[in-house]
């Protein structure tokens, strides 16, 4: 399911790019980097379980000095894998840094999930300078770093389900009820529907040909006596 999910941001990367724009080069840099980390997560994956398979099937039957010398090379596998996955936490970060930044810009989604992409980058790198700093031995609190990535990957799925939820939608979809030319079109199909009526609504004016006097009706409008 791991390197499923891993795989899926390629697509998701894709569908970014679409939407955000394909000439902009803030949709390139999205894609990009949600390939990246999606090469990457795969790849640490792959270790992971390759490395736990190895041990599996070496440990059987051994002493202690050889689950000792066992244990010795898992350590250098876990510093591996460890890397690999602070290699997905980058390119992820970044993706996701980027995604918001160009959908406050386009406006093509909406800016409540622009901000909470922002909001996931933050944690992803505030998690991810945590982990330098205990490599660097600047005494911070250990699983500091882990529980900041964790809480972003954790909102990481709320906001790719709520893209998806988005995807789905037809952008620019205009109401029923508005003409096909919008809100202008909707003016001057009322102005027009208002001249139609006035115009049945008058009458010729009756004359009194003995005195040349109107004595009824209300005139009627030229064509050219009409002003949009």
């Amino acid at each position: 399911m791991v390197l499923v999910a891993f795989l899926a941001l390629m697509p998701l990367g894709l569908a970014l790019r679409d939407r955000l724009g394909p000439a902009g080069p803030g949709s390139e840099l999205v894609s990009a980097a949600f390939l990246a980390a999606a090469i990457v997560g795969m790849l640490a994956g792959l270790v992971q379980i390759g490395s736990a398979q190895a041990i599996a099937q070496e440990s059987a039957g051994l002493d202690s000095a050889g689950l000792k010398a066992l244990a010795s090379g898992d350590t250098i596998w876990s510093g591996v894998i460890d890397w690999l996955d602070r290699g997905f936490v980058l390119p992820a970060g970044l993706g996701t840094y980027w995604a918001g930044r160009a959908a406050l810009r386009t406006g093509s989604l909406p800016r409540s999930w622009a901000w909470l992409g922002l909001v996931i980058s933050g944690f992803y790198g505030l998690g991810l300078a945590s982990l330098l700093a205990q490599d660097a031995g600047l005494g911070l609190p250990l699983g500091a770093g882990g529980g900041l990535i964790l809480l972003g990957f954790i909102l990481s799925t709320v906001w790719a389900a709520w893209l998806g939820f988005e995807l789905g939608r037809t952008p620019g979809a205009s109401s029923p009820a508005e003409p096909a030319g919008g809100r202008g079109g909707l003016r001057d199909a009322l102005s027009a529907k208002t001249r139609f009526g006035e115009l049945q609504q008058c009458e010729q004016p009756a004359t009194d040909f003995t005195s040349g006097v109107q004595i009824s009706g209300v005139p009627c409008k030229g064509p050219n006596d009409w002003r949009v």
